[in-house]
């Protein structure tokens, strides 16, 4: 394999003189070969996630550090106060070195507000099973945001009213649903404080104005928003806001990538593979997807690789497969279902024109 690969490492707008980003026909934003590249030729690698999570299920057999996974055996280095695990000391040493004292106590104050037996509160939420409209997006964000000005004076303020306490009381007695969602949000507004150029890196990408599905996941989203506004330190406060977190969403929505237990493998081979969380690598996230695809990635800890898995003539699109597992071996009708639920397209690569 070659070795002239493009550096990704700090996030850096994507550009390499094997390839550029442009303006596809019906897709966005796609890469494109400047010149002919043989296969084998690495591309890209990219070393750290603008956000990640791992799934509840999960949490005690991954690595905060490596996400290292071994085949469901639980890590025996424990944080549990703040819901994390490692396996190894190594790993352990290096996560407590570029984490702050106040994010330790956010990890932590968040592991209490998730381990709580809540009590019922009047949240914001309605059942109805449709994709929220622009307008009631806004519309949710305005009421939560009424009630974020409330938690805030009642923090920042010595004499909060009545209003500003129930307010902030019923954020902290609120249930969070979806425990990884919160996480999620929160590693990306840790990245957003301590890296500005890999936050900008993300809103370089493709963006997604109605990111929600159901109401019901606006309605967890602007949940967790007021509910960290209640209980990460102060000086968490300033980056705890609807824009960052909106953008965040709206940015995730089409540029994540799935962590699976045989990424480390390559993805020749990998059925069978358990997805056990996912994270957004913002520089990583230009490939368009095809069923047939001519750029194979691999992931070992933290870093995605990528090279050209055959030969690529100079102008061809440079594409990698948006499906792992088990579901690259679909039916042609199965797998653009899947593509459209998941990735909100309707594939139309060479594989499924063919119908094959």
């Amino acid at each position: 394999m070659s070795t002239a690969f493009f550096d990704a490492t700090n996030n850096a707008q994507l550009r390499s003189c094997l390839f550029e980003v442009r303006e596809t026909k019906s897709s966005g934003r796609g890469v494109f070969a400047l010149q002919d590249i043989p296969k084998g030729t690495a591309l890209i690698e990219a070393s750290e996630p603008v956000a990640w999570v791992i799934y509840d299920e999960y949490a005690k057999e991954v690595c905060a550090q490596c996400y290292a996974y071994d085949r469901g055996r639980t890590w025996k280095m424990r944080d549990n106060a703040k819901g994390i695990v490692f396996c190894s000391h190594d790993c352990q040493v290096a996560w407590l070195t570029k984490s702050p004292e106040d994010e330790c106590i956010a990890r932590e104050e968040i592991q209490k507000l998730l381990k709580k037996k809540h009590k019922s509160t009047d949240q914001i939420i309605d059942k109805n099973a449709h994709r929220p409209s622009v307008e009631e997006i806004e519309q949710y964000w305005e009421l939560a945001e009424r009630t974020a000005q409330d938690i805030r004076a009642c923090r920042l303020s010595l004499g909060a009213t009545k209003k500003q306490r129930k307010a902030m009381q019923n954020a902290q007695d609120a249930v969070i649903e979806e425990p990884y969602l919160m996480w999620y949000i929160f590693e990306g507004l840790v990245r957003a404080r301590s890296d500005v150029e890999g936050w900008r890196s993300l809103e370089q990408l493709a963006v997604n104005t109605q990111p929600y599905k159901e109401l019901s996941d606006l309605a967890r989203s602007t949940q967790v928003y007021l509910s960290l506004l209640a209980v990460v330190p102060k000086t968490f406060l300033p980056y705890v806001t609807q824009v960052l977190i909106r953008s965040l969403e709206g940015h995730s929505s089409v540029n994540v990538f799935g962590l699976r237990s045989l990424d480390e493998r390559g993805e020749i081979g990998d059925a069978g593979s358990e997805c056990f969380g996912y994270g957004l690598w913002p520089v990583a996230s230009y490939w368009n997807h095809s069923c047939a695809p001519n750029v194979q990635k691999k992931r070992t800890g933290r870093m995605w690789r990528f090279w050209a898995n055959n030969d690529i003539a100079k102008g061809q699109e440079l594409c990698i497969s948006y499906l792992g597992g088990d579901e690259r071996s679909m039916e042609v009708v199965d797998r653009k279902a899947q593509l459209k639920d998941v990735w909100g397209f309707d594939c139309a690569c060479s594989k499924c024109l063919d119908n094959n």
